[in-house]
């Protein structure tokens, strides 16, 4: 039977690191039928009819910016790709470019949009998102990507379907409270959260990341410098993104969730935390967290740039470590393929009685090991 061959690294942190020195309080976000007046809405619409947007004589047009954010436009082909389920007919579907296609009464507008019926629907919106039609158009718009996508979601709950045909009465007006589910990137013009790193060197691979993270803000004239979690002081409702294994009491719990072969962001409280058991995931959390953030910047149509309080990104590298033993003690800091059956683990924190017992641990489970 041919073994596996895993090489083994013992070993210790000696560098250190030198640092220099979206949401409107409100109640939890509601879905409703109404404005926020008194005034019926539906009643200015006049009489009630049933708009039939794909199987009919005449079908809608699904219709985007033509200066789309990716986003916006990975969530538009997903809302006709719904449509072309629930109606087994593939919809006409392309960007607002006049000069490429011509506007015409029918059409389902996504975000921001040239034609005047999207301004009209986002000058109702503060944060969150709305559907209605305007005349004929059915409109969707939201203060940002992420409400968006929210809407398109929400609107294929919305229509009727019959035999392949998609109905939805032109009194809907779907509007959709959104402050109590966001978190605000910035306060006023400043970039309102701190990079908190551990000083704790061995992470630091944790408080590298920190750095990428930080060089990335630059790009979009962000001055984030990585502060160690020791030198500040921890508070409850702190905007921090934190990184790696401090001593912030949300590090432990992100921790605890995140796989082992796995790096892991999320929203805790008013924390952005980035976790994983190994080193070398930590750079790659760290640029996915950039697209998350620049990506609010560029995808908010009303409103201050934020992120959901729900947000979570996962990346799972578990297939990759399948069948590898894990340490009882210390730590896998690392861990390489090498092809051919053959893999490069560096373990850290480790007691010399600690690393006899993951050899034997390795050589039982059919590895064959090799120190380096």
């Amino acid at each position: 039977m041919k073994k596996k061959v895993l090489f083994l690294c013992i070993t210790c942190l000696l560098a250190a690191l030198l640092f220099g020195a979206c949401a409107k309080n409100g109640e939890a976000g509601e879905s409703s039928n109404d404005s926020d007046t008194e005034i019926d809405l539906t009643a200015l619409k006049g009489p009630e009819q049933t708009m039939t947007l794909f199987g009919g004589t005449e079908d809608y047009v699904i219709v985007y910016p033509q200066k789309a954010t990716e986003a916006l436009k990975t969530a538009s082909t997903d809302f006709a790709r719904a449509v072309q389920e629930a109606s087994g007919k593939k919809p006409k579907f392309y960007s607002d470019h006049t000069e490429k296609n011509d506007e015409i009464a029918k059409e389902i507008l996504i975000g921001p949009t040239n034609r005047d019926a999207s301004t009209r629907v986002l000058d109702a919106v503060e944060v969150g998102y709305r559907i209605e039609f305007i005349e004929e158009k059915l409109v969707i718009h939201a203060s940002n990507d992420s409400f968006l996508e929210q809407a398109l979601k929400k609107l294929a709950t919305l229509w009727t379907a019959e035999d392949k045909v998609l109905t939805l009465s032109n009194h809907t007006i779907e509007n959709y409270d959104g402050s109590a589910d966001v978190l605000e990137l910035y306060e006023g013009d400043a970039f309102r959260y701190q990079i908190i790193a551990p000083i704790d060197l061995k992470y630091e691979s944790a408080a590298k990341a920190s750095v990428t993270l930080a060089d990335r803000l630059t790009y979009l004239k962000v001055d984030a410098q990585p502060q160690y979690d020791e030198k500040v002081e921890e508070t409850e409702d702190a905007y921090e993104i934190v990184f790696g294994n401090t001593n912030r009491k949300a590090s432990e719990e992100a921790l605890a969730a995140t796989g082992y072969f796995d790096y892991r962001i999320c929203v805790l409280g008013n924390r952005i935390l980035v976790s994983s058991h190994t080193d070398t995931m930590f750079d790659s959390a760290a640029i996915q967290l950039y697209k998350v953030i620049s990506s609010a910047v560029e995808g908010t149509y009303k409103g201050t740039p934020c992120i959901l309080r729900t947000y979570e990104y996962a990346k799972s590298f578990s297939e990759f470590g399948a069948g590898i033993p894990t340490v009882d003690n210390g730590r896998m800091s690392t861990i390489y393929d090498a092809k051919n059956d053959t893999f490069v683990v560096s373990v850290r924190d480790v007691e010399q009685a600690d690393y006899e017992s993951y050899v034997k641990k390795l050589n039982d489970g059919g590895y064959a090991t090799r120190e380096t």
